[in-house]
């Protein structure tokens, strides 16, 4: 009896916090929360490699400087490639031959005017010993059936050589676009959009693969990462809930831009605090950024459930 009435107990305390909790929720509770000391990042950006060994030979002077903006695919360096060119030159004229040789028929043509005479001069001889018997020596009868038959050779011999170029043709083809590709990995090109802010190497240095040679950051859209107390908002009030980053500028002036968190950390850092952030769609005044990596914010929170309040923990209720 007596403990049936320490859980009794115990549960109206619990319902009681509960209700207390909803009451201070509908009492006029703020459901908006400031996270201050903010930190604004750019996620996208690569540090741009060399794809094979070689000497650096030239930057490309319009793409490949420090605070250029550059589009993805664009060239920003090459590495010597006069051995590939060469290459290439020599494989373009192979499958003009061969192609040449392919499009060709006046072997062809030849052949068959050899034959189609042949076998006139096969059939006169065989009218004229019809009419007068062994005026055609039965050996010049054989020599022009063998000409007949050597042109019928002949004619086949001018079709596959016919064919034969074509296949090379395509297998030179097939060695120019392998030229390409080596030709197109000694370019480094931009990997997305965004702006040179670095070159870690100089024209005439030998790289490897691998080896930094520009590095890029995306500017367009930027992250903006706080820290949330987790004994006081849930994570569930802050998944998907509309948020106003601002930043204040040098002279004062805050500019604000609107979001929505797009990530809540489900690890509890050992400051009892988690992770949330929002990505930005940055815009420029004139020719710069409005928002700038490595630069401080604050983010305005509306919640999604729930209120500013602490989130009530729940009693402990023990049967002794």
């Amino acid at each position: 009896m007596k403990n049936s009435i320490l859980i009794a107990s115990g549960l109206l305390a619990a319902l009681g916090i509960a209700a207390a909790a909803a009451q201070t929720g509908a009492t006029g509770k703020s459901n908006k929360v400031v996270i201050e000391n903010c930190l604004i990042s750019a996620p996208d950006q690569a540090q741009v490699p060399a794809q094979v060994a070689g000497v650096l030979e030239a930057f490309e002077s319009n793409t490949a400087k420090e605070g250029v903006e550059v589009v993805k695919g664009d060239i920003l360096a090459h590495l010597d490639r006069s051995d590939l060119l060469a290459k290439k030159e020599s494989a373009e004229l192979a499958i003009e031959v061969a192609e040449a040789k392919a499009d060709s028929d006046a072997e062809l043509e030849v052949a068959k005017a050899t034959k189609a005479v042949a076998e006139q001069e096969l059939e006169g001889s065989k009218v004229a010993n019809k009419k007068t018997p062994g005026v055609i020596p039965l050996n010049e009868l054989r020599r022009q059936e063998l000409t007949v038959e050597k042109t019928r050779h002949e004619i086949r011999l001018r079709q596959v050589e016919r064919e034969n170029a074509a296949r090379e043709a395509k297998v030179k083809r097939a060695e120019l676009h392998a030229v390409e590709v080596e030709l197109d990995r000694r370019e480094v090109k931009a990997p997305l959009d965004g702006v040179v802010v670095e070159r870690l190497k100089h024209e005439g240095e030998w790289v490897q693969p691998g080896e930094t040679i520009v590095k890029i950051v995306r500017l367009d859209r930027l992250r903006v990462e706080g820290l949330v107390r987790a004994d006081q908002y849930l994570p569930q009030q802050m998944a998907g809930a509309p948020v106003t980053v601002s930043v204040e500028l040098p002279g004062g002036k805050v500019e604000t831009v609107d979001g929505t968190i797009e990530f809540v950390s489900p690890v509890v850092e050992a400051s009892s605090e988690y992770r949330v952030w929002t990505e930005i769609e940055n815009r420029k005044v004139g020719k710069h950024w409005v928002f700038s990596p490595g630069s401080s914010a604050k983010m305005q929170v509306t919640l999604t459930t729930g209120n500013a309040a602490p989130v009530a923990r729940p009693v402990s209720t023990k049967i002794k």
